[in-house]
């Protein structure tokens, strides 16, 4: 009896340790290809897999910025054969500078199937039904710093300029992008509210802009290069505010972001 403890301490000692190998085993044992279920260590632990690099979040290594325009691509060039893309299926009405009253606006949006969410600041000339151009085709191919768009013809920045600018600046950077040759071109310019127009879609896309699904844009309001109207002393600027779906009237003097376009038939 004196050595019962010894016996019982004993025992458990003996129970842990075949306890412990067991435990061991359990979680260490992994699928043999035999329907077995994998160990807890398999159902706990995930082995770290390589980052996913999708190219619709990727961050491009260059943008438009007025002071750092010398990394262009010098083997590119401005001429493309006509060739080389399909005839555009959106033909613009207006040019850069020209005046696009309200009216004028809303018969184009109506007329081409854009859309141009309503608002009290839309209502004029909004197209909440609109489909736009891209129903069935969405005629994007992306780049890292570029998009081209065989559906209108043109080119245009992938991310907008890092610095929003009041409009009187606008010249400023696309002179800056064309002497630096931003890219390995000299021909950007501003885009008409037309061609702006044409990039909105009916539904936000998954980074919360109504625009065609893998754009992810860095800036919401963008300048156009067409002037809505005169007002005393105020020219007011159509200007697209991308997480709205809309186009607004835009105060020259407010800054807001730039998305050039280049054209390339």
């Amino acid at each position: 009896m004196k050595n019962l403890p010894v016996i019982i301490i004993a025992t458990l000692a003996s129970l842990c340790a075949v306890g412990c190998i067991l435990l061991i085993i359990v979680i260490l044992r992994t699928s043999d290809g035999n329907g077995r279920k994998p160990g807890l260590l398999h159902r706990f632990y995930k082995r770290p897999t390589a980052e996913r690099t999708d190219e619709a979040i990727r961050i491009p290594d260059r943008l438009t910025d007025p002071e750092n325009m010398n990394t262009a691509d010098s083997t590119a060039t401005d001429t493309i054969r006509n060739d080389e893309f399909p005839a555009p299926v959106f033909h613009k009405t207006y040019s850069c500078e020209q005046m696009i009253p309200a009216g004028s606006l809303a018969d184009i949006i109506s007329g081409n199937d854009l859309y141009c969410k309503k608002s009290p600041w839309s209502k004029n000339w909004a197209n909440p039904k609109g489909r736009g151009i891209r129903l069935t085709k969405e005629g994007l191919s992306f780049e890292d710093s570029v998009v081209t768009d065989t559906l209108t013809g043109i080119m245009w920045q992938r991310f907008a300029s890092p610095r929003p600018v009041t409009f009187g600046k606008l010249e400023s950077v696309i002179t800056a992008m064309n002497t630096g040759r931003w890219q390995g071109y000299a021909n950007w310019r501003m885009p008409t509210i037309e061609e702006l127009l044409t990039l909105l879609t009916p539904d936000r896309n998954r980074f919360g802009h109504y625009l065609p699904d893998r754009w992810n844009s860095n800036a919401d309001d963008i300048w156009s290069c067409n002037p809505a109207c005169d007002s005393l002393s105020i020219r007011w600027m159509w200007v697209v505010r991308m997480s709205h779906g809309r186009c607004n009237l835009g105060k020259p003097d407010i800054e807001r972001s730039v998305l050039a376009v280049r054209d390339i038939r």
